[in-house]
């Protein structure tokens, strides 16, 4: 069985959505688990790399393929962990700070103090899984230029708005998300 693991960007108060929206992808044949980021209580960023990390060692001990789908600044941690991880079958990012050129604003920096921390360590040349970025033809929060990793399969969504697009990837754009981290 394929597993997901989905890695949600700041916003920790969405998370019981989301939670309830991942318990649907078992129509599409997957097992999913959202693995919690605490991203505004927790500023150091090796606790979220190594509850990923853990998340994966488990799936992976209980005979699953692995792939992660990081949204939003969480997509810095799934490609941070993608790194170093050969195990993984694909990483998915939705909306997603996947590039390491993106400027993370004081605002931003402030709610997620590991979030630049994980930008400035991105080196996604080194990423031996197949990387593909979803993103919104315009969003208001992270430019589509940066939600595009070099060398990944670029997706373009005809949707406007950060979360909206994320809210579609969850909910009926599901199948889809899910079908390109399973292939």
């Amino acid at each position: 069985m394929h597993h997901i693991i989905y890695i949600p960007g700041l916003g920790d108060t969405y998370d019981t959505f989301r939670i309830r929206a991942l318990k649907t992808w078992k129509w599409y044949g997957v097992s999913a688990e959202h693995v919690a980021m605490n991203w505004a209580s927790e500023s150091d960023l090796q606790p979220k790399l190594q509850a990923v990390e853990s998340a994966i060692a488990r799936a992976v001990a209980d005979g699953k393929t692995v792939s992660l789908v990081g949204e939003s600044g969480g997509a810095a941690i799934a490609l941070l962990v993608a790194q170093s991880n050969p195990q993984l079958h694909k990483v998915v990012t939705i909306c997603g700070v996947a590039n390491a050129n993106i400027h993370i604003g004081p605002s931003f920096e402030a709610r997620a103090k590991a979030l630049p921390k994980a930008v400035a360590k991105l080196r996604t040349d080194s990423i031996k899984s197949a990387v593909h970025n979803y993103f919104a033809a315009f969003d208001e929060v992270i430019s589509p230029k940066h939600s595009q990793t070099p060398k990944a399969n670029h997706h373009r969504l005809w949707t406007a708005g950060h979360f909206i697009t994320i809210f579609l990837c969850l909910t009926v754009l599901a199948p889809l998300v899910v079908r390109t981290a399973t292939k």
